[in-house]
């Protein structure tokens, strides 16, 4: 993984893992310096504990869940709930998206 962290106020990186760890041994940074990682822009942040193999499945597996939940709670499924030679009937539509679409000249 590639890694920022803040010293002095400023963002310093790119890191890896083994640097980062290296930072650490030597006493450049602590458990409690903020760092973050490269995929995570402007307000993400994580503490270095939370760097080990096990956190970051879960952490995974979090983010993983937290997708599905919202995906249930905002996705939609739009489904042909009749088809015919001149129609489809559909489910799951919103006035928005109907309105979107062309007029019908039939």
């Amino acid at each position: 993984m590639v890694w920022y962290y803040k010293s002095d106020g400023r963002e310093l990186g790119p890191v890896n893992d083994s640097e980062l760890q290296e930072l650490l041994g030597a006493g450049k940074i602590t458990r409690d310096t903020p760092v973050r990682q490269e995929k995570f822009h402007g307000t993400a942040s994580l503490v270095l504990e939370r760097m080990s193999g096990a956190m970051s499945v879960f952490g995974n597996m979090v983010l993983l869940v937290r997708g599905i939940i919202w995906g249930a709670w905002k996705g939609r499924v739009i489904a042909a709930t009749k088809i015919d030679k001149e129609r489809v009937w559909v489910s799951g539509v919103g006035k928005e998206f109907l309105k979107e679409l062309p007029e019908y000249p039939g």
